[in-house]
């Protein structure tokens, strides 16, 4: 896997089991007390991020020195293995990180907000929505042009539309588009959207509002949080800490019925091999289905 030092090499796909002589399970037991989530699919999505944080797990009685860290791993030939690691700034890699979350098939273009790709062996198209908000390198209406020339010119079966891991902004921006492809009867019952337990806000919002609208699919994984809840969050910095505030400008309530959660028509549970071998069993899932 790209981006791992070769000194950590042989824990690639092996499994954390002890956090200096404190055990994983013990560990996620402490961070739940810190972490703010809705259900226990938002708690998962949050919980990997808090263990790159010496600070909290400092603050949590996991460590006593921030300046060193012991990690004991299972690898994958079922033996023991122990590193005593210096922790490095979480900026100085979580970008990289947090784009590994998803598979190669999911890796073009991941500066963009938005991408377009046509699958021509299995007449589909894939469209990529990484964050609900405009990209300034590339406007949203060129995207919705780019999205029905390639309708257009190809021949399109399948519509997927991949949500997973974004985490919101704003929903109205997608709003035309979907409009938009309402007005395709061609792709009815065809749209297939994919959800995670990294889709929250807004991106559970355009979701929902595809499911109806446009007669959607929804495969994957539950939400990390419910479809009735505050959306459309706006940032803003403190002066003085410099630190980023974010708050909601809206209250959503999608569905008449309590519920914690969006959950996936086609539910795909993936497992460590998945990533092992760089399958996308979610995608993979939509495009088996008959057309």
């Amino acid at each position: 896997m790209n981006g791992v030092h070769p000194q950590y090499k042989d824990v690639i796909y092996g499994k954390l089991i002890k956090v200096q002589d404190t055990s994983i399970e013990d560990v996620m037991k402490a961070l739940e007390q810190v972490i703010a989530y809705e259900n226990v699919y938002g708690l998962q999505h949050n919980l990997p991020l808090y263990l790159l944080y010496p600070s909290v797990l400092h603050g949590v009685g996991i460590l006593d020195n921030k300046d060193e860290i012991k990690l004991t791993f299972h690898k994958k030939d079922s033996t023991i293995i122990e590193y005593d690691v210096t922790p490095v700034e979480p900026q100085n890699y979580l970008p990289q990180m947090l784009a590994r979350r998803t598979f190669s098939f999911n890796q073009t273009n991941l500066n963009l907000n938005y991408d377009v790709q046509y699958l021509p062996s299995d007449r589909a198209l894939y469209l990529p929505y990484r964050m609900c908000a405009e990209d300034k390198s590339y406007p949203i209406t060129d995207f919705e042009q780019n999205v029905f020339k390639t309708l257009h010119s190809n021949k399109v079966e399948k519509l997927i539309i991949d949500l997973r891991n974004n985490p919101g902004g704003a929903s109205w921006v997608l709003d035309p588009l979907i409009e938009k492809l309402e007005e395709v009867p061609a792709l009815t019952g065809k749209t297939f959207v994919l959800i995670n337990q990294g889709t929250a806000s807004s991106a559970l919002i355009n979701a929902y509002s595809m499911k109806y609208k446009l007669q959607a699919t929804l495969v994957g994984s539950p939400t990390q949080s419910s479809p009735n809840k505050p959306g459309e969050v706006k940032v803003f910095k403190l002066p003085e800490s410099g630190l980023n505030i974010s708050y909601s400008t809206r209250e959503f309530h999608l569905v008449e019925e309590e519920t914690d959660s969006l959950y996936p028509d086609i539910p795909v549970d993936l497992n460590i091999t998945d990533y092992e071998e760089d399958v996308d069993r979610v995608v993979q899932t939509v495009l088996l289905l008959n057309p």
